[in-house]
């Protein structure tokens, strides 16, 4: 048995190997019909940590899950205009984050906790971390960049 997480960050046990993605979360509140098992899970952090890096491996394996499940609905749309229409995308994030920014005077983390719309700041931030990924793994895919040597 394995721990896998879903799309909404749901952790299972289940028979699978590392880059199998397949299945429904059993999660009765979730509507994920898709998981991916990215790497041998490790314990799942406390939504109470306090620490930021307790969460930092658990957010890039969602960012990867959404993403996953993302283009399987769409395929490759993102890139479908090439460089120039994946950078706009991108910059149109980065447009309607810092137009948020300017009420919050700029302050990041008072805007996230005082967004309270459904579709919020951290939406578009999740969205703009999702384009550079998907930019720097296309690269990869091309050959023009390669793992970077670790430090």
């Amino acid at each position: 048995m394995t721990a896998v997480t879903c799309v909404c960050g749901h952790y299972r046990m289940i028979h699978m190997k590392v880059g199998d993605h397949y299945g429904k979360c059993d999660n009765n509140l979730c509507s994920c019909v898709q998981f991916m098992l990215l790497s041998e899970a490790e314990p799942e952090p406390t939504e109470s940590s306090d620490n930021y890096r307790d969460h930092i491996k658990r957010v890039a394996t969602q960012d990867a899950a959404r993403l996953l499940e993302k283009d399987l609905q769409y395929g490759g749309s993102w890139k479908r205009r090439g460089g120039v229409g994946a950078y706009m995308m991108a910059a149109r994030k980065i447009d309607r984050i810092e137009e948020q920014m300017k009420k919050s005077n700029f302050d990041i983390f008072e805007a996230i906790k005082s967004d309270n719309r459904t579709e919020g700041l951290i939406d578009d931030i999740r969205d703009l971390r999702g384009y550079l990924i998907l930019i720097e793994s296309e690269m990869r895919a091309q050959g023009i960049l390669n793992e970077p040597t670790p430090t």
